[in-house]
C-alpha cells in the first residue's frame, strides 16, 4: 500500500515529475517552465536547465487523450497531470519547432503576454490589436 499526502512527498521527494501511485506531482506552479524559458527564446539564449527539465519531466507524462463524441471530437475526463502534460508538449513544440523564430513579447508597457507573430512581415508589435495595441494608440493621441 502506497501512501500519499505529506508522507508521501518526503519518501518519494519533492522534484518535478516524482511519482505518487502513478501521478506526476506537481511541486511548481505548472507555467514555471514556459515562463522561465520565454525571455531566454526571446533574447536567442539557452534555456534554463530547470526550465528545460520542468518541460521535459511534464511533457513525459501522458497527455489528454481525444475521444470521439457523435461526430465531434471531445476529450476524455482529464487529470491535472494530463492537461499539464498537453500544456509543456505545446511549449516544446513551440520552442524547438519553426515558429520559434516568430515568438514575440507585447510592446505594451503594461502587458506581459508573449505572442506568435503570423503577420506577413513579421512586425507585429501588440498580443492583439484590440486590446494592448487600441490603448496604445488611444495614450498616443492623448499626448
Amino acid at each position: 500500500m502506497t501512501s500519499s499526502g505529506p508522507a508521501a512527498s518526503a519518501e518519494t521527494g519533492s522534484q518535478p515529475g516524482s511519482q505518487v501511485d502513478g501521478l506526476v506531482k506537481v511541486t511548481r506552479p505548472p507555467s514555471a517552465g514556459p515562463w522561465q524559458s520565454s525571455p531566454s527564446q526571446l533574447a536567442d539564449r539557452p534555456h534554463p536547465r530547470a526550465a528545460v527539465a520542468a518541460l521535459n519531466s511534464v511533457a513525459a507524462t501522458p497527455c489528454l487523450p481525444p475521444a470521439l463524441s457523435g461526430s465531434a471530437r471531445a476529450w476524455s475526463k482529464p487529470t491535472a497531470a494530463q492537461a499539464l502534460s498537453s500544456i509543456a508538449r505545446d511549449a516544446i513544440e513551440l520552442f524547438g519547432g519553426p515558429a520559434a523564430s516568430r515568438l514575440r513579447e507585447c510592446s505594451a508597457e503594461d502587458c506581459l503576454l508573449v505572442f506568435v507573430d503570423l503577420s506577413r512581415p513579421g512586425q507585429r508589435r501588440w498580443c492583439s490589436m484590440d486590446r494592448c495595441g487600441n490603448r496604445a494608440k488611444q495614450r498616443a493621441r492623448r499626448r
